[in-house]
């Protein structure tokens, strides 16, 4: 504010009415452009610290992304192995065991809904890969699951 008013009560209104500055008259033009350079680099330094601000949010936000794509990712390879080993468990017991006909007769549908179980979850694992393949441990999974042996 630039102004004649100069009680206290004057100064206090102004900044109130949300001045940033309060000069008086008669002013020194040097003073003024001094003044309104600081304001200008107060003003520059907060759209700075803002964007920093929110920039830092999103960097956050999108390792939190990655932390759960990839806690997916982990998941659906731990849940297809597990799924897959009782799949094989299921069908040796099938080849091998004297089992009543009722219980055999269960026997392959187990293993089909195991089966397409572990279809689910590569089609899930799959989605998990492409959103974390540049990372390290995503590709250490990628390794490992390149190694694994191939299903019956």
């Amino acid at each position: 504010m630039l102004t004649a008013l100069t009680r206290v009560a004057d100064q206090q209104e102004g900044f109130a009415a949300g001045a940033d500055d309060y000069v008086l008259k008669p002013f020194q033009l040097e003073t003024l452009l001094a003044r309104i350079a600081v304001w200008l680099r107060v003003r520059q330094a907060s759209r700075m610290a803002l964007a920093a601000q929110a920039e830092a949010e999103a960097m956050r936000q999108a390792a939190q992304v990655e932390a759960i794509q990839l806690a997916a990712r982990t998941l659906a390879d731990r849940i297809n192995h597990d799924m897959t080993a009782s799949a094989v468990v299921l069908r040796l017991v099938e080849m091998h065991a004297a089992l009543p006909e009722d219980l055999r007769q269960l026997l392959p549908e187990a293993v089909a809904s195991l089966d397409r179980g572990c279809q689910t979850i590569n089609q899930l694992y799959d989605v998990t890969r492409i959103a974390t393949r540049d990372t390290p441990v995503g590709l250490a999974l990628d390794l490992e699951r390149a190694a694994a042996p191939v299903k019956p």
